[in-house]
């Protein structure tokens, strides 16, 4: 693991139960190796919801045409962390660009740190955070990022366990980690009206989300069949 690299011989060899001579050699191992250690990505992402006008039953039935949008949704804020490292990297819109509905800086900048990534770690990833960022990545007019493989901590905690509910709080809440900052679905009206202290509280809302994520991500890992070395 590559943060343990920089961790002293003291510390690793009562981490490990071994002597320091040990760690000396597998330090010097580690060293030597040419193997390349996947780089593993954290991420989470926050979007703009749509606005649309809709009839009364479409409520319910959630069908609205595409005549019918008023404004499309785009990002907001993203987060993201390499695994272990201590910076949460992030950006954010201005109000004057959530006015514009211009979210190419932005998307531009994760554009950069997925293209450095080997794996990537997200809660309903997959379904959400994932084919959301690609439809940014086209409308802004960049190219597909090089692959990589991506981990959904949402997918394994439905298929792996029975736990009553499976969002990122949920289980940071059962497993008595560090929970989401609280906040309701006005924050979100408020970025999308461009109120660029919405947009910094949102920032930090995604941000501590990621360290959310990390903690679940780390606490579930060994039940991750198929997982990356």
């Amino acid at each position: 693991k590559p943060y343990t690299r920089e961790m002293g011989a003291g510390k690793l060899s009562r981490w490990f139960n071994c002597d320091r001579e040990t760690i000396y050699k597998a330090k010097e191992i580690v060293k030597k190796s040419k193997t390349k250690l996947p780089k593993i990505l954290l991420l989470d992402i926050e979007t703009t919801p749509l606005e649309a006008f809709i009839w009364q039953m479409q409520v319910w039935k959630a069908r609205v045409n595409d005549e019918a949008v008023i404004s499309r949704w785009f990002m907001l804020t993203w987060s993201a962390k390499w695994l272990f490292s201590d910076e949460v990297m992030s950006m954010r819109l201005t109000g004057e660009e959530v006015k514009r509905e211009d979210d190419s800086r932005i998307v531009k900048g994760i554009w950069k740190v997925l293209n450095e990534a080997d794996i990537i770690i997200a809660h309903n990833g997959d379904t959400f955070d994932i084919p959301n960022i690609n439809t940014r990545f086209i409308v802004t007019g960049l190219p597909p990022t090089k692959p990589y493989q991506t981990i959904d901590t949402l997918k394994i905690a439905q298929k792996q366990f029975g736990f009553s509910h499976n969002s990122l709080n949920a289980l940071a809440r059962v497993f008595g980690l560090s929970e989401k900052i609280e906040t309701d679905f006005d924050l979100w009206k408020k970025c999308k009206n461009g109120n660029d202290s919405a947009l910094e509280q949102m920032e930090v809302y995604n941000r501590h989300d990621v360290e959310v994520l990390e903690e679940v991500y780390l606490k579930i890992r060994p039940w991750i069949k198929g997982h990356a070395n």
